[in-house]
C-alpha cells in the first residue's frame, strides 16, 4: 500500500491516517483509499509483469498505476518499462 504520508484529504489537505473519515473535516476518504489499493495493485502487477519478462504488460501496468496515484516508485517503474518494452521487447520472445 503507498504511503499515507503520501496521500490527504481533497478537501481540507489533512494528512491521509488510514480511516475511512478525515480526522480533520470528516470528509469521507472511501473513494480515495479504493484508488490508492488499486494503484499499489497496478504496481504490484507490473513488478511481476517485469520480472517475467513481459515489457509490454509491465509498462501498461506501470501507466495504470501512475495514473491512479502517481509515486516516486509507479514513475521510476514506468519509466523503466517504457525503456525496457522499448529496447528489450523483442529480445525475450522466447516462451
Amino acid at each position: 500500500m503507498p504511503s499515507d504520508k503520501q496521500l490527504s484529504c481533497p478537501v481540507c489537505k489533512a494528512r491521509f491516517r488510514g480511516s475511512c473519515a478525515c480526522s480533520r473535516c470528516g470528509a469521507d476518504l472511501t473513494p480515495l483509499m479504493e484508488l490508492a489499493v488499486q494503484a499499489f495493485a497496478a504496481h504490484q502487477d507490473g513488478v511481476q509483469a517485469l520480472a517475467k519478462g513481459d515489457f509490454a504488460e509491465a509498462s501498461q501496468l506501470a501507466g495504470k498505476a501512475a495514473l491512479l496515484h502517481n509515486t516516486a516508485a509507479t514513475h521510476n517503474l514506468t519509466l523503466l518499462t517504457k525503456w525496457l518494452a522499448g529496447h528489450c521487447g523483442t529480445l525475450h520472445n522466447d516462451p
